[in-house]
């Protein structure tokens, strides 16, 4: 896909509690090596009890804030996708820094109808124990999205080469919601 050719992406990001982890989050998500003028960034505030939205000050113009009281993931991704205004809504988590081409090796895989989901590796940021390190050799990120068969609509989840650093590994992937195409919607435990 060349640069005019990609359509335009809204990345949602749930924070709770997130004023130690957000700062770099936001950042990466605007460093991606994606056009500016087809990328909407919204993180919603979960209901934080911390600094999050004085961290989120200094991405004033760059970035939507958007609060949501009911508390749970759940409810802040829902909030942020009800505000998405792009073709296609991406999710990470507040604890994640995406790498520099994350969008861009995910929204290709898109442009086939058959294609409802697409995910890429999340790996420990650094990880900090043996367990985490244990996880990150043993997890098969291709097996775990792949899922056979496929979604009960006939799309299927696609596994692709962009990724994100994270908290933990990937426990479930969802379909996109009915209207919109998901290129990232995982739950970090």
């Amino acid at each position: 896909m060349t640069w005019d050719e990609l359509p335009s992406v809204t990345v949602v990001v749930p924070a709770y509690n997130a004023g130690r982890t957000i700062a770099e989050c936001v950042g990466s998500l605007l460093a991606l090596d994606y056009p500016p003028d087809r990328l909407e960034l919204i993180v919603v505030d979960n209901a934080s009890s911390d600094d999050t939205r004085r961290v989120l000050q200094q991405f004033a113009g760059s970035v939507q804030v958007l609060a949501e009281l009911v508390r749970g993931s759940a409810a802040a991704r829902n909030r942020g996708i009800r505000a998405a205004g792009g073709d296609i809504v991406a999710m990470t988590d507040a604890d994640c820094v995406v790498a520099r081409g994350w969008l861009r090796a995910l929204v290709p895989a898109l442009a086939d109808e058959g294609v409802g989901a697409v995910g890429g590796r999340v790996a420990a940021w650094v990880p900090r124990n043996r367990i985490a390190r244990y996880g990150e050799r043993i997890h098969d990120h291709d097996q775990a999205i792949n899922l056979q068969p496929a979604l009960s609509d006939g799309r299927q989840l696609r596994f692709a080469a962009g990724g994100v650093a994270g908290g933990g590994p990937v426990r479930r992937f969802f379909p996109a919601p009915a209207g919109r195409r998901s290129l990232l919607s995982h739950s970090v435990g």
